[in-house]
């Protein structure tokens, strides 16, 4: 892996139906992962890339939420309360190697931590053996942005993540390119022409205003992708049922000397 020290990691999805949801994704050529639970009453899907990945997330057992906090920390509740938003990202993993000292370094920049969440959770792996992910998260909200909140994520067991196997997807996506944040006061960008960019190790965060995104994207953002062969991954989307009029983006990796969007 060559994702470092808060670079993205894995935009949580969350969504109502999660079965629903994986058969729309896999209609438009990507492979989750089976089902997995956590220890709070959540359960979810991962779509595997080799330096990050998208987490579907959906709530299975309500009383498990309140019940069972995890490291003195109600985590479902997060994912529960976004749902009385709307659907889509509410959360956003950045990667960490050392959760501690991130999590340090991350307050000493005047970030407020709720805490530290330590767990385990079962892993079957693709030859049908089973192991236990360890993974200890540093939660970073920020309150008067719910739909802002991100977390600091170390795998202490990568390798039961990132297993190659669960990397190739038949659409050919390769990475998430880039996530972009709806800022909700124009004045928070307005300094910026074309928005803040933040390069990480895990791809872009790109930080526009509300006319900015509309602008750009007429329907709904989640993330851009990387993929290898646009023309063939563009024609796989409208193949998975994405109207051909509606916007996307998909980013190829390697076009030189710029990048291609479709």
């Amino acid at each position: 892996m060559a994702n470092a020290a808060f670079g993205i990691e894995h935009p949580l999805v969350t969504v109502r139906d999660i079965a629903a949801v994986a058969a729309r994704y896999e209609a438009l050529g990507f492979a989750p992962r089976p089902l997995g639970r956590h220890p709070w009453g959540t359960v979810n899907r991962l779509v595997m890339f080799a330096d990050n990945f998208i987490e579907l997330i959906a709530v299975e057992d309500e009383a498990a939420i309140e019940a069972d906090p995890v490291g003195g920390h109600i985590f479902g509740r997060r994912v529960r309360d976004s749902l009385k938003l709307g659907e889509g990202i509410s959360l956003l993993a950045l990667h960490s190697k050392d959760v501690a000292a991130d999590e340090a370094a991350a307050v000493a920049r005047g970030a407020w931590s709720a805490g530290r969440v330590e767990f385990r959770r079962a892993v079957r792996l693709p030859d049908g053996s089973e192991d236990e992910a360890v993974v200890s998260l540093a939660v970073l909200p920020d309150d008067a942005h719910p739909r802002l909140g991100v977390f600091l994520c170390q795998q202490h067991k990568p390798h039961l993540v990132w297993n190659p196997d669960w990397l190739a997807h038949p659409n050919g996506a390769d990475a998430i390119s880039a996530v972009t944040v709806l800022a909700p006061e124009p004045a928070a960008v307005a300094e910026q022409p074309g928005g803040w960019r933040v390069e990480t190790a895990g791809g872009l965060l790109h930080v526009l205003d509300e006319e900015a995104v509309l602008a750009r994207f007429p329907g709904t953002l989640v993330f851009y992708m990387g993929v290898k062969r646009l023309a063939e991954n563009a024609a796989d989307l409208i193949a998975g049922g994405r109207p051909a009029d509606q916007p996307a983006a998909a980013i190829e990796r390697g076009s030189t000397p710029r990048q291609r969007v479709a």
